[in-house]
């Protein structure tokens, strides 16, 4: 007695014998080309254009491939934060903020259906937030502003923080850009101990802004809580 398997096979083998040729094979085809488009579906529009996106900013916010040998340099964008933090003046910081300039102005370029595509790109929106975080904490300094809260920024530099802000708010959920508000303000430090008896220990380990002067008075004296109609 046959077993199952081959009765199946047996039936298949005869099934398929009867289908006309012409018919199989169109069928054949039919089925190769379904799984070729599955498998690798075409490009819509957006992501096209959040390619030309990332093409455009190969080298400063993306890899850049240089040969086989020499594989991808990192993005440029990571040493520069690192020197515009080491820095903290305007020229250390000048080709990082640039950097936060020309990534803000090419997502404004992209069209109202592509944006959230855009934004959702590998490493935009991190770098706009690590961009938004460094540029308050060094507009702050090393302890509450008297009064002046805009530091050595210049209005380029203004700018380009109220683009950046604007682009998070706008593709952050309201409770997100809420904590991340909160992450800026509570990293902010507090006033400096005497200089005559502090130690850089007791420096490092003093107060946060916050628990000293309070909410408000951080919100109005960090950069946070410029008015950025002025500056778009």
């Amino acid at each position: 007695m046959a077993s199952p398997g081959r009765v199946y096979d047996e039936l298949m083998e005869n099934f398929i014998k009867q289908i006309p040729k012409p018919l199989l094979a169109v069928t054949i085809l039919s089925i190769g080309i379904a799984v070729i488009y599955f498998s690798n579906p075409p490009q819509s529009i957006c992501d096209t254009e959040r390619d030309a996106f990332q093409e455009t900013l190969k080298g400063e916010l993306y890899p850049e491939r240089i040969d086989k040998k020499k594989g991808r340099l990192p993005p440029q964008i990571l040493g520069s934060r690192r020197l515009c933090k080491q820095g903290n003046s305007g020229g250390a910081c000048y080709e990082y903020f640039n950097m936060l300039r020309n990534i803000s102005r090419e997502i404004k370029r992209q069209t109202t259906e592509c944006y959230a595509t855009v934004i959702e790109a590998p490493g935009v929106l991190s770098s706009l937030k690590e961009g938004l975080f460094l540029m308050t904490q060094l507009a702050w300094g090393e302890q509450p502003p008297e009064d002046n809260t805009k530091n050595w920024f210049s209005r380029a530099d203004l700018n380009a923080f109220c683009s950046i802000k604007d682009i998070l708010k706008e593709s952050m959920e309201e409770e997100e850009w809420a904590d991340f508000h909160s992450q800026i303000m509570e990293s902010l430090p507090g006033p400096k101990a005497s200089a005559e008896t502090a130690t850089p220990e007791e420096n490092a380990l003093r107060p946060k802004a916050l628990q000293v002067i309070g909410e408000r008075q951080v919100f109005q004296k960090s950069l946070l809580s410029l008015n950025c109609r002025n500056y778009n």
